[in-house]
């Protein structure tokens, strides 16, 4: 079973956080392909799935922070955020540490 189908996110959850009117369904499309791709970059890494409802919130979290980041940079190789008066820039392989970072304590090793 898909991580994809069993997030308690959806698409007006993203669009609310990424703060997208909800109104406003001209990049939905889109949106969503962030949603599916994020989430499966997840179970890729992670190398499970959860049932319905059961998707940790750390998780969800991750997935949205990717989702975010890609609809800002739309696929530029830098992605650059802000909090407050704090901007930070994050290259490809920044992002990746912070997957690996955030998605660690979900993962099933394979072969232990």
């Amino acid at each position: 079973m898909l991580l994809i189908h069993n997030l308690s996110i959806d698409l007006d959850f993203v669009k609310n956080y990424i703060k997208v009117n909800l109104t406003d369904h001209d990049e939905d499309d889109i949106i969503q392909k962030m949603i599916d791709d994020a989430a499966n970059d997840a179970e890729i890494f992670i190398n499970r799935t959860y049932a319905a409802g059961a998707v940790p919130a750390g998780i969800e979290t991750w997935i949205l922070r990717c989702v975010a980041r890609a609809y800002e940079k739309r696929g530029a190789g830098m992605s650059r955020q802000s909090v407050g008066s704090v901007t930070a820039e994050y290259s490809e392989e920044e992002w990746q540490k912070e997957k690996e970072n955030a998605l660690y304590n979900y993962r099933i090793t394979p072969g232990l």
